[in-house]
């Protein structure tokens, strides 16, 4: 009956990427609205909706399901109608934040021993064991499980960001007698007896019902309430839930350029074996990139002690690792920017007799400063030199500078 407005709906969603389960919550609900209303498209208005979603709240109907209808109507109205839309007019209800349903641990285990089919039974005892959401759980695939790394990877979650979670013995113990009494499903984990693709949402929840009703469990929960018992009791025993629930975005070259990235930091030595070109009692030679020369190779030959020295730097001390360091930090552009900062500032390098200086005395100082000047900023500061006719060094006259080139002087002295 209304084909063409589904259609336009798909298409304006694709083009918006929204997910497989928005469209088709989207095409229901504007369908049902449609029904109800009974007047023509080209004659619909903005108090149209108004009056649906105001019927539908005199229903009895909760905010999360009004809310779920004026979604869909508002995508129909502004994107496939072109009509006008007024928040105002037609508002969203504000939702009751209360508390989720948890359930305990002798209650979770008493539903999986009331569901008897071994299908459900592994996917209540998935959902509950890594945290998984309905959705998530009847999408897993078989090579979303690792007996190697004990976890689950789940794939096109709420928010659309992939995550691994955990994956406990029993629970892993529980999916391998299924898998292999369940014909060894290579695809689909969990795929549907009669069409062989997903399971419906639906029917989780419904035979979710059944087996806590069977367990004797009188109030009223849902599927869900196995993934907040999930988070509350690993909560309870101390566990931080950031450790075993990991949130990744999609890197944008792949895995192995992520791997090979924090490899660097996380798995390599200061030096690999293969750049130690010899060795003999007292020196090591081995192989360094020349940055000035466009990183090529050339070899370099240390002392055993100064070797041993410069192998120590890169190891931190213990509970300590290293950091890379940003911006006017980084090992790429600090030469450069720090340089570009001085000669704007028309400043020296660090001047070491002004460390233990207090920031009052250095606007009044009795006395001219040692300093060794970069290139770049000689010209802009060769009025405020003198010479020192007891070294060869130049010196500085701090007296004549501004409080603007002390904060330098201070500031970048680890520079």
């Amino acid at each position: 009956m209304y084909k063409d407005i589904f259609e336009s709906i798909r298409n304006e969603t694709e083009k918006r990427n929204l997910r497989e389960r928005t469209i088709q919550l989207y095409c229901s609900d504007v369908s049902y609205f449609l029904r109800w209303i009974k007047n023509p498209i080209s004659e619909l208005i903005l108090e149209d909706a108004e009056s649906f979603l105001t019927a539908k709240r005199l229903e009895g109907r909760s905010p999360e399901t009004h809310n779920h209808y004026r979604s869909a109507i508002k995508f129909f109205y502004k994107k496939v109608l072109k009509i006008l839309w007024d928040d105002d007019t037609v508002p969203a209800m504000k939702r009751e934040r209360n508390l989720p349903a948890v359930l305990t641990r002798n209650e979770i285990n008493a539903i999986i021993d009331a569901t008897t089919n071994l299908k459900h039974k592994a996917i209540i005892a998935t959902m509950y064991s890594s945290g998984l959401r309905v959705s998530e759980v009847v999408h897993l695939h078989y090579d979303n499980i690792s007996r190697t790394n004990m976890t689950i990877h789940v794939r096109g979650t709420k928010g659309r960001i992939d995550r691994y979670t955990i994956l406990s013995q029993k629970n892993l113990d529980l999916l391998t007698e299924y898998w292999f009494q369940y014909g060894r499903p290579k695809d689909i984990l969990f795929p549907s007896s009669w069409t062989g693709g997903y399971l419906d949402i639906a029917s989780v929840n419904q035979f979710f019902k059944k087996s806590a009703k069977l367990a004797g469990i009188t109030r009223r929960v849902s599927s869900h309430a196995c993934r907040h018992s999930f988070a509350s009791h690993l909560f309870e025993s101390g566990t931080d839930t950031k450790e075993w629930i990991p949130y990744c975005k999609k890197p944008f070259d792949g895995a192995e350029s992520v791997i090979r990235y924090l490899g660097k930091y996380t798995h390599r030595i200061a030096i690999s074996n293969y750049r130690i070109k010899g060795m003999t009692e007292s020196t090591v030679t081995f192989s360094v990139k020349d940055y000035k020369k466009q990183g090529q190779w050339k070899e370099s030959t240390l002392s055993g002690e100064e070797f041993i020295r410069r192998f120590l730097m890169h190891v931190p001390p213990k509970r300590f690792v290293r950091i890379r360091h940003y911006g006017l930090l980084s090992s790429r552009n600090k030469n450069t920017k720090i340089t570009i900062c001085r000669n704007i500032l028309g400043c020296q390098k660090y001047i070491s007799r002004l460390k233990d200086i207090d920031t009052p005395a250095m606007h009044h100082p009795k006395e001219k400063v040692s300093v060794t000047s970069s290139n770049g900023c000689r010209q802009r500061a060769s009025r405020n030199r003198s010479t020192d006719p007891t070294t060869e060094k130049d010196s500085f006259n701090i007296e004549n500078n501004t409080a603007g080139q002390y904060l330098c002087l201070v500031g970048l002295h680890t520079f």
